[in-house]
């Protein structure tokens, strides 16, 4: 995890402002498994006063930097990964949960993406490719489909 002069750090290189808020919301992330921004405010509301509409506002604009990733879910309600490495999520159908594939499986995925495919996709679309970011979605097995 960041320590609070490496959030600083994150934060000024996204030319984004170091308010305690925003630093507090950065670190909380860091420690949550793809939170949702009430359960964010609800941990760093414990230590400082914020309004749920300051974290809302600071997601945004940590989304919006790209130096976090907003995931919607079916039921509306956002999660949010402050994960910085590229990694892929794994969705669980039926559930608002999201879990990050093991890295070491991530990565076997995204370096078996053709890399002519998508030389011909920024080429048709007039793009470059910056990052790529994968979701699997996934049902766990009930008892009698695993008997």
């Amino acid at each position: 995890m960041a320590t609070t002069e490496e959030v600083r750090t994150i934060l000024r290189s996204a030319g984004l402002r170091c308010t305690p808020q925003r630093v507090a919301v950065y670190e909380a992330l860091q420690h949550a498994s793809h939170p949702t921004a009430e359960q964010l405010h609800d941990v760093v509301s414990q230590t400082m006063a914020i309004s749920l509409a300051t974290v809302y506002n600071t997601l945004e604009a940590f989304t919006t930097a790209g130096i976090i990733l907003q995931l919607p879910s079916p039921s509306g309600c956002s999660r949010y990964c402050g994960q910085q490495q590229a990694h892929l999520h794994l969705r669980v159908s039926g559930s608002d949960e999201i879990m990050d594939v093991p890295m070491d499986l991530g990565q076997q995925i995204m370096q078996a993406l053709p890399r002519e495919v998508l030389s011909k996709i920024e080429d048709r679309m007039g793009v470059r490719i910056d990052s790529i970011d994968v979701q699997l979605s996934g049902a766990r097995p009930t008892a009698s489909q695993g008997e």
